[in-house]
C-alpha cells in the first residue's frame, strides 16, 4: 500500500470513527455498522453486536470528543487496526473521560469487528 493510499485509508477510519463517538444513543446506527460477529469491551464486560445495541438505548450522547496520535495497522487484507488516544466530554460528567482505543475494522464497506470503549464510557 502507498503512503498516499495508507494515508487515505487512515482518514477515511478516523472519519467512520467519529461517527461511532457521534452516535452514541443510536442504536440503529451500530446494528448497521458493527459486522455481525463484532464484539466490543465496554464498562459491563464483552459485549456481541446485540448486547451493544441494546446498551445504546441508554448512552448519553458525548458533547465532544477529540482523537489525538490516530496511527492504522493493516492486518490483512480488508481488515485494519486503528489506535488513538482519546478525550470524551459529557454535560453530566464534570471530569473528561480519558482512553486507549483500538478499533478493528472489515470488509467493504468497513464495519466494526471488535473493539475498546467509548461507546458505554462513563
Amino acid at each position: 500500500m502507498s503512503i498516499k493510499d495508507k494515508t487515505d485509508d487512515l482518514q477515511a477510519l478516523l472519519e467512520m470513527e467519529k461517527s461511532f463517538w457521534m452516535s452514541a444513543g443510536d442504536q440503529g446506527f451500530y446494528r448497521k455498522n458493527m459486522a455481525p460477529e463484532g464484539k466490543v469491551i465496554m464498562s459491563m464486560g464483552v459485549l456481541d453486536k446485540w448486547g451493544v445495541v441494546a446498551s445504546m438505548s441508554d448512552a448519553e450522547p458525548w458533547e465532544s470528543f477529540d482523537i489525538h496520535n490516530p496511527a492504522l495497522v493493516e492486518v490483512s487484507d480488508g481488515v485494519a487496526a486503528l489506535t488513538y488516544n482519546a478525550i470524551g466530554r459529557r454535560k453530566a460528567d464534570r471530569d473528561a473521560y480519558r482512553a486507549n482505543i483500538l478499533s478493528v475494522l472489515q470488509g467493504s464497506p468497513r464495519r466494526l469487528a471488535a473493539g475498546s470503549p467509548p461507546a458505554d464510557a462513563h
